[in-house]
């Protein structure tokens, strides 16, 4: 019996020296309540993004783009068809767009060009 609670002070005396006085949170102190009242919320880590500057459109899947008046959504699916069955319709953040070349806008279903094939756009309907 002596032994087992030997160790379980051992064990609590190891867990409360391992989280220490702010209890896991690195680099915080206790602060007194008055000046935690007043004092900023500080975070640990933030990445900094330029909001104005988008990124490059590349035809990834779940990206949105406008085509004339058209809204697609592109899609997980590769497209496998001959070029030849293929018309260029524009571009759209730098990603080349293509329709067949038998369609006529309004399209049912565009291919965008990504860095490993043709990607399927479906039109967004709201």
């Amino acid at each position: 019996m002596r032994r087992g609670a030997w160790l379980g002070l051992v064990a609590a005396a190891l867990t409360l020296t391992a989280c220490g006085p702010d209890l896991g949170a690195r680099g915080t102190d206790l602060l007194p309540a008055e000046e935690a009242r007043v004092r900023p919320v500080q975070f640990w880590a933030y990445h900094a993004v330029d909001l104005q500057k988008p990124l490059p459109f590349e035809g990834q899947t779940g990206r949105e783009f406008t085509l004339g008046s058209q809204r697609f959504i592109v899609q997980f699916a590769q497209l496998q068809a001959p070029q030849s069955l293929l018309k260029s319709v524009g571009s759209a953040d730098g990603a080349n767009v293509f329709a067949p070349t038998w369609a006529q806008p309004p399209y049912d279903w565009v291919a965008v060009s990504t860095g490993i094939g043709l990607q399927l756009a479906r039109p967004l309907f709201n």
